[in-house]
Formats: C-alpha cells, sequence, structure tokens
C-alpha cells in the first residue's frame, strides 16, 4: 500500500478545490467582518464516508462535488486511506489526530455490512449502535466520544437528537 504520487496528487488538488468552494460558498452566506471557521478535511472525510453509501447517479455526483468526477469508489477508499496513514502516521508532524464515528439505533437504520466493513477498513471508523429513542443518553454517549477525541476541544457536535435521526456520520479532527 505504497503511495501513488500522482494519485497523492490528484486527491490534494481535489481536497484544495473543495475547500476552497466550500469555504467560497459559506462566506458569501455570512455577513461582512465575520470570521468563518471550518475543516475542510472534516467535511471532505464525512463526504467520503458517505460516498461509500450511495450509489449510481448519487454516488457520482458525491464525487462530481469532491472534485473526482472520474474516480471510482476502490481508488477513493484506498487513497483517503493511504492519505491518512501519511499524514497522521508520520512522527515529526504536529499532533493530528482524525477519528471517525459511525452512531446509529439499530431499530431505524439497517446499515449494509459493505458499507461498515469499508468504514472500518478504509476510514478506521467506530461503529456504535445506540438506542435514539433514549436521545439524552445518546447524545450524551456521542459528545462524550467527540469530546475525549478531541482532548476536551469540542465537547458538544450533537445538539439534539429528533424522531427523524436514524444515525450520525462523524469526523472528528484534533490538531496541536
Amino acid at each position: 500500500n505504497d503511495a501513488n504520487p500522482a494519485e497523492a496528487g490528484e486527491l490534494g488538488s481535489s481536497n484544495f478545490r473543495f475547500g476552497l468552494s466550500l469555504f467560497k460558498t459559506l462566506n458569501k452566506k455570512e455577513e461582512p467582518g465575520t470570521n468563518i471557521l471550518i475543516s475542510p478535511l472534516s467535511v471532505q472525510t464525512a463526504l467520503h464516508m458517505t460516498t461509500n453509501a450511495a450509489a449510481g447517479d448519487s454516488r457520482q455526483d458525491f464525487l462530481t462535488g469532491l472534485y473526482l468526477d472520474d474516480w471510482s469508489l476502490a481508488k477513493l477508499n484506498q487513497s483517503q486511506q493511504r492519505w491518512r496513514k501519511t499524514i497522521i502516521g508520520n512522527a515529526g508532524h504536529p499532533t493530528i489526530s482524525s477519528t471517525n464515528g459511525f452512531f446509529k439505533d439499530p431499530e431505524r437504520l439497517k446499515a449494509n455490512p459493505d458499507f461498515t466493513s469499508r468504514l472500518q477498513e478504509f476510514y478506521k471508523a467506530k461503529l456504535m449502535d445506540l438506542n435514539f429513542d433514549q436521545a439524552k443518553k445518546a447524545k450524551e454517549r456521542i459528545n462524550s466520544w467527540v469530546k475525549e477525541q478531541t482532548q476536551d476541544k469540542i465537547d458538544k457536535i450533537v445538539e439534539n437528537i429528533r424522531a427523524e435521526d436514524v444515525g450520525f456520520l462523524i469526523n472528528a479532527l484534533y490538531y496541536k
């Protein structure tokens, strides 16, 4: 699984284009002089994982939106996996932690085993079944996981769990 420099360059270029596009879109919606703090890496990672749940035209729409028009799902997952190992796994870098989680109510959502397998294999995602009918307890569990993963920097990512919510696909990024 050695990194392919051309592929890494393609992924880096698409990540940059996506991040810039995301910032421009969000900036248009804010009042002048308002600060914006976003993590394109977290958004991209969550969308890369979500792409694994899509099929057909929907999957292609995700790839197009991520500036990866002609990529296959296998290429996306393998490139993301190698990228994570390179960026997060290299010594000498600042502390970077990127953790993924898929929290779902098994009574409301039956996840495809191929999807959850890819989340674990390529994204090292934690899978957790929670009873969303006990919304407060489920919300606290998700938020405590995020807080732990971000060294207590983010203590709340889920505001509430509504009756129509079936799951949360989360990327928690910590950088020091």
